[in-house]
């Protein structure tokens, strides 16, 4: 086949490929938007969960029914409600959605408008379809300048509004820290030190320690290595669940015998005999299996007990064992890390700042602010900094084996995006070039980015593994450090190796005769690429986007409540009234995937950019959508915003790896490019190094004013932030609620705050669905008899045994929200 004839044959399938994820996409968008016109007017939890469910102070705006009101409603809703609703992080992610459209719609029209014309016009290589607007397509040299021009542009575009995107972060986020309610929560006041030398762990040292802040330490907390108390700890909470779920069953099997007419037998059901037996048969009665031999087999085998007698004695030993262990609380090791609080957020951050100069190991010891208890991992505060250390580059390790073992794969996955090239080339795949034109588009145009997508569906879980390893003290500095190696990942895998694949099947499908011009083939057929980026697009943004606005998942699941929702009214509880959340270490760094997709191929295919534009402004009133009238992102793990940085630095790597690609083709477009190719090289090389200096300076700038409170915000943009930051903590008890947690001899959460769970916490209440048979109201006096709290307040069961719950379990705190 000739040169000329492979050219078409490639060209005509890239085209083929784009055709078929574009119309994969719509029709799949289509059937989900026919969903959601079906099913959102009638199914308002499902569609608007955060009208029904948040508390009163954080519910948004009910939706209109009409669809194309529903829709303008989310244009048009401010997008600081996102704040309002969901804090800091969940707004920077909206913000960077909307933000990315706003950079791209300049490089779209710019890109469009001229470059398009000038790689299409001829004379030019003969690219046909949508190769036709590719770079490599312009043979005469000179025209090349016009890309050049419009490069820098873009580029001086793209610096500018990354340096207001900081300047908005700092504000928003010194607003956040400077806001009268965010400042009087104890975890503004609340610092958190690890890597404490010896002769410093001792709650006196540690107030010399912050001897130098003007202000008095309002207490200090030195936790422990409890490992003995958190096995016992873990034992009892764990069997309250087990005794939560065997008396709910008995209540359920009850009521089931009662409706199908097989009670006991008379002589079992005699007048002394308890209200259990007159219901359920002794040998029907609750159990499960104990012993090493069951914890390892899931249950399966062990040794049988009786469930309703066994478990309260284990709690009640386990409680015994807890109560003597914690007496001599002295006897265990103190952790290398201390809890301080401070009486002003001031204060706290003066000292998070200065703790390296007054101590000794100023390369170890670590502070950080804005700490709440739920946010701690246990288990990682008696870490030495050395065990740290060596366990961060084992850590490493293997995230870069990772790296390499997943190269061959995603390379894979690139070399199908251009396989009608390579069919041509390979014998053993030319069967692939005699398929008709569709199916090879098919192929090439959803097969890659499906591939892709599963290969990246696991990663997170063991990059998780990797990074909790390393013996972070805090949930949320795993999430931040998770999302930067599953950036890596997408960087990586999810477009270099992808790109330099799908481009070198293109180069060297000659590379027998054309052997010395590899570098210049690889240059010019680089931008074959694009067209896998751009099925991606489609293929990814078309179905999640619409798949997430369509709500068809979340509506299934409802459908399904029988079989995943639970029986035990905790369980309900969680299946009822928790809401969605968007983990957004691992949903971000995709998103941002798509910005360097859109940046790098803007000048070399300016196809990509004007979807990759349109794609971001789908997942903006995707995520705006969710976040603001479905979503309830876990407070523990809030960081105020210091995602955001991570994230505008991916535009600083994508606009390195667009000046790296361009000003490459530039330098290897060939002898005949004259003065353009060395002259257009140099100068794109000058924009390299200039947008290094830049985002060094912008982050020596920033960096040292957003990460600790600062000077105030003006009252503007206060506004409108008090209302979502004064129930961020501190939550209480709603008013009225009879808590059955409030004892007078029950632990004070305050004072325990930053003590290990395991040496304050009371054994959690028996929650149970008080029956139409009284058998569960029967059960709770039984239990409270046996020295257990148990409770039915809240939870009711139907003569059908299905189980209504009206709030949150009674020794929790609530902060309100009811369904209407």
């Amino acid at each position: 086949m000739s040169a000329t004839g492979q050219n078409t044959s490639n060209t005509t399938n890239n085209t083929n490929s784009f055709i078929s994820a574009l119309v994969i996409g719509l029709v799949v968008a289509g059937v989900y938007l026919v969903v959601f016109f079906l099913l959102h007017a009638k199914n308002r939890r499902v569609y608007q969960s955060r009208t029904l469910v948040a508390p009163e102070g954080k519910r948004p705006s009910v939706l209109p029914d009409n669809p194309i009101k529903w829709f303008s409603g989310i244009i048009f809703e401010p997008d600081i409600r996102v704040f309002e609703m969901n804090g800091p992080d969940a707004y920077f992610f909206v913000r960077f959605c909307r933000f990315m459209v706003l950079l791209l719609l300049p490089y779209w029209g710019l890109t469009w408008v001229v470059l398009m014309p000038l790689s299409a016009a001829p004379p030019n290589l003969g690219a046909a379809g949508l190769n036709m607007f590719t770079f490599g397509n312009v043979t005469v040299f000179d025209r090349r300048a016009g890309h050049l021009i419009v490069f820098v542009l873009l580029l001086a575009w793209s610096l500018y509004m990354i340096y207001r995107e900081y300047e908005h972060f700092l504000e928003l986020r010194q607003a956040y820290l400077n806001s009268p309610a965010h400042a009087a929560t104890a975890r503004s006041r609340t610092v958190m030190v690890n890597n404490l030398p010896k002769n410093v762990v001792s709650e006196e040292r540690v107030r010399e320690l912050a001897a130098f802040v003007p202000g008095p330490v309002e207490r200090v907390w030195m936790p422990r290595a409890v490992k003995p108390l958190q096995k016992l700890y873990d034992a009892r909470n764990n069997e309250c669940l087990v005794l939560e779920k065997a008396e709910t069953n008995l209540s359920q099997m009850a009521s089931k015998n009662v409706r199908k007419n097989k009670l006991p037998e008379k002589a079992a059901a005699a007048e002394d005999a308890g209200l259990t037996a007159k219901y359920v048969p002794e040998k029907k009665l609750p159990s499960h299996k104990i012993g090493t031999l069951a914890d390892y087999t899931f249950g399966l085998f062990g040794k049988k007990v009786d469930t309703l007698s066994y478990s309260p004695a284990f709690i009640k030993e386990q409680d015994e064992q807890l109560i003597l262990e914690r007496q001599n609380v002295d006897s265990y090791k103190l952790a290398n890390s201390a809890f301080i609080r401070f009486t002003s957020q001031a204060d706290a951050h003066f000292f998070a700042q200065q703790i390296k100069k007054n101590t000794l190991r100023k390369d170890m010891v670590g502070a950080s602010t804005e700490v709440v208890p739920e946010d701690i991992i246990w288990s990682n505060l008696s870490m030495s900094p050395y065990e740290r250390l060596v366990r961060t580059i084992i850590s490493w390790c293997a995230t870069i084996g990772l790296i390499i073992a997943w190269a061959p794969l995603v390379a894979f996955v690139g070399v199908i995006s251009n396989v009608s090239t390579l069919c041509s080339s390979v014998s053993f795949l030319s069967w692939i070039c005699r398929l008709p034109s569709t199916v090879v588009g098919i192929i090439q145009g959803i097969l890659p980015p499906v591939l892709l997508a599963i290969l990246f569906m696991l990663l997170p879980i063991v990059l998780r593994i990797f990074v909790k390893m390393q013996g972070e003290p805090r949930n949320s500095t795993v999430q931040r450090k998770l999302w930067s190696r599953f950036w890596l990942f997408q960087i990586i895998h999810g477009f270099l190796i992808v790109a330099l694949a799908s481009g070198l099947v293109s180069a060297l499908q000659n590379i027998k005769e054309t052997a010395s011009e590899a570098p210049t083939l690889l240059a010019n057929h680089l931008p074959d690429s694009a067209i896998f980026f751009l099925t991606f697009i489609l293929t990814v943004v078309l179905g999640s986007a619409s798949k997430t606005l369509s709500r068809a998942i979340p509506w299934v699941m409802s459908k399904l409540a029988f079989i995943f929702r639970g029986s035990t009214p905790r369980k309900a509880y969680a299946y009822d009234w928790k809401m969605d959340s968007i983990e957004l270490a691992t949903e971000w760094p995709p998103v941002a995937l798509l910005g360097i997709i859109g940046i790098v191929y803007s000048v070399i295919q300016p196809v990509t950019v004007g979807f990759a534009a349109v794609g971001f402004y789908l997942l903006y009133m995707t995520y705006k959508y969710m976040l603001i009238w479905n979503c309830d992102q876990p407070e523990n793990l809030e960081t105020g915003g210091l995602y955001y940085p991570k994230a505008l630095g991916a535009v600083f790597a994508a606009l390195y790896i667009e000046e790296i690609c361009l000003g490459g083709l530039f330098f290897l477009s060939g002898p005949g490019a004259g003065a353009i190719g060395w002259a257009g090289g140099a100068i794109i090389a000058l924009c390299l190094a200039v947008t290094a200096v830049f985002e060094v300076w912008v982050e020596w700038r920033f960096a040292r004013l957003y990460t600790f409170v600062g000077p105030s915000a003006g009252p503007g943009m206060l506004a409108g932030l008090e209302k979502s930051v004064s129930e961020e903590d501190d939550a209480q008890p709603y008013p009225g609620s009879n808590n059955a947690s409030s004892e007078q001899d029950a632990p004070d959460p305050n004072t325990h705050a930053f003590d290990h769970p395991a040496l304050w916490k009371p054994t959690p209440l028996i929650w149970l669905a008080a029956d139409t048979l009284g058998i569960a109201q029967s059960e709770t006096a039984r239990l409270e008899g046996e020295g257990l709290r148990a409770s039915t307040e809240y939870a009711s069961m139907d003569e059908k045994g299905k189980v209504t719950v009206l709030r949150g379990p009674p020794d929790e705190p609530w902060l309100g929200g009811q369904v209407e």
